[in-house]
């Protein structure tokens, strides 16, 4: 089932809980990959945010995980599978202003209930989930790309500088600069040695 066929009687079930329509499809949300009913007591607020699929096992087959309140495949989520959907909500969205909240929130769980298990189970706050995942991207944009300091820390999600210098300092034990230093980027290296050696030919 594709995008487009979210007709406004299924756009209405959805957003009026309609566990009439729980036999005839289920939809996924795009930020969180996780798949629910349309009795989901979730709020989606844009159609643009979900795609619909004829049942959970084809959302399955689309690297969608099940919904840990509506049980979308009539079990109970184990507190590992919650913890794996946990870590793709972070992976897919690091990139936004994302606190305890906001991943609650689209993990379909109450903040401290979510930090409290996703600890027991990983051993790892979801917080420190979001800042592992934040400070891998942000090294192999420093080794290679020639984005500033305050870039790649947008890139990865944060918009203060001198927060993320201090981060990354307290995570790799050396500040951004320092990093990019001692792991130049190859290609950027190899542009400038050829750029030399052209003027030097001419």
């Amino acid at each position: 089932m594709s995008q487009h066929r979210l007709t406004e009687k299924r756009w209405q079930a959805i957003q009026e809980n309609n566990k009439e329509y729980d036999s005839q499809f289920v939809y996924g949300l795009k930020d969180s990959k996780i798949f629910c009913v349309p009795s989901c007591q979730y709020e989606v607020e844009q159609k643009e945010a979900i795609e619909l699929f004829d049942n959970a096992q084809e959302a399955r087959n689309n690297g969608y995980l099940p919904c840990k309140k509506c049980r979308p495949m009539g079990d109970v989520a184990t507190d590992e599978d919650w913890a794996k959907e946990v870590k793709n909500i972070v992976k897919l969205n690091y990139q936004k202003d994302l606190n305890l909240e906001s991943i609650a929130k689209m993990a379909h769980g109450a903040p401290y209930y979510l930090h409290h298990k996703f600890k027991e189970t990983t051993g790892n706050t979801p917080l420190d989930e979001l800042i592992k995942i934040r400070i891998s991207k942000s090294k192999k944009l420093l080794k290679t790309s020639t984005l500033t300091i305050p870039e790649v820390a947008k890139q990865v999600g944060i918009n203060n500088p001198a927060y993320f210098s201090t981060l990354f300092k307290k995570e790799v034990g050396q500040s951004p600069l320092k990093f990019r230093k001692e792991h130049p980027n190859n290609q950027l290296s190899e542009l400038l040695k050829n750029i030399s050696l052209d003027l030097k030919n001419y």
